[in-house]
């Protein structure tokens, strides 16, 4: 039997302990050394160091797991399970001293997302969730307690380079159209967790790599949100679109995404980026 609450436990250990290099390399942010991988997308040193430590300290402690990394690539792909690594979700703000980043990790077996973890250091928030057994922030487990609509909520939405301005812009005037608000801090997963923590009302976007998703989608779902059923074995293959909220926003959400989110705006040669496409 797969035991995915060791594991859990140790992904929120090695996040943690990830984060010292990360924040005093970020205390020093205007000295970090960066590539550009493409139009707003970026990778530092630590993004990369990061991510190598993490790999090192779970192939140390399961060697018979996979791992795949946003900077990577992937290793042992036919295993069971999978560790799905984004080192620094957030590079854009981590490279411009905005504290609006976080380290994720998810576990997936087979189709299934079984774990997450985002650990957000600037504020010491920990967000993790194993599959049927509740999400948690830090050690309080989340449960709803505000009912939503559109326009008595901020939603949040995510865009990349990987997909036209036209989809976003339409979404855009829905949400004003139903008198809301929306935000966009930079990381999609911490906005996912904090979709989680009843914080926003939802999240929106129209193509995700599976680096900056499973892990908030379980946790939402844990927590007691809704999300779009996936297949974490196919959004490791190809990334999709994401759409996680709250009853009386996730139904509206889909609407939008359903009505404004075309193969056609999907920018392939930006898709081809993944090591994954």
């Amino acid at each position: 039997m797969t035991d995915v609450r060791s594991r859990l436990e140790f992904a929120k250990q090695i996040a943690r302990n990830s984060s010292v290099e990360a924040l005093k390399a970020f205390s020093n942010w205007k000295d970090l050394a960066i590539t550009a991988k493409g139009a707003q997308d970026f990778v530092s040193e630590v993004d990369k160091s990061t991510e190598l430590y993490l790999r090192a300290k779970i192939q140390e402690a399961y060697p018979d797991d996979g791992i795949v990394g946003e900077e990577f690539g992937r290793t042992n792909e036919s295993a069971k399970l999978q560790w799905v690594l984004d080192p620094i979700d957030g590079t854009a703000n981590y490279i411009s001293g905005v504290p609006a980043w976080c380290i994720v990790i998810a576990i997936a077996e087979h189709q299934e997302t079984v774990a997450g973890v985002i650990y957000d250091p600037n504020c010491d928030e920990l967000f993790s969730a194993q599959l049927n057994q509740g999400a948690f922030l830090n050690d309080r487990q989340l449960s709803p307690k505000k009912k939503f609509t559109i326009a008595n909520s901020t939603l949040s939405l995510g865009y990349s380079g990987r997909t036209t301005t036209k989809p976003v812009v339409a979404v855009v005037n829905e949400i004003f159209k139903h008198g809301g608000v929306f935000s966009r801090n930079g990381s999609g997963a911490l906005s996912l967790a904090h979709v989680a923590d009843q914080r926003y009302s939802g999240y929106i976007e129209h193509h995700m790599n599976a680096w900056d998703c499973l892990a908030g989608q379980l946790i939402v779902k844990e927590a007691g949100g809704l999300t779009e059923d996936q297949n974490a074995k196919e959004m490791i293959a190809y990334g999709g679109r994401v759409i996680t909220g709250w009853p009386g926003v996730f139904e509206n959400l889909v609407k939008m995404a359903d009505d404004h989110f075309g193969e056609d705006d999907l920018i392939r040669s930006a898709l081809g980026k993944s090591p994954h496409p």
